[in-house]
């Protein structure tokens, strides 16, 4: 049992690990070309369902 618990704890944390990704970037005003304070910004693949 205790074999299981542990092979379903790895399998779980493995999956966190590959959902999420870091991208850095700056978003700014193209008249002004002054930075925007406090963007959010989704990126979407062609296939994905955005969920809220």
């Amino acid at each position: 049992m205790k074999k299981y618990v542990f092979f379903l704890f790895l399998w779980i944390s493995g999956i966190n690990v590959f959902a999420q990704q870091h991208i850095t970037g700056k978003v700014i005003n193209s008249s002004t070309q002054t930075p925007i304070e406090f963007v959010n910004v989704l990126l979407y693949q062609n296939d994905s369902i955005p969920v809220s």
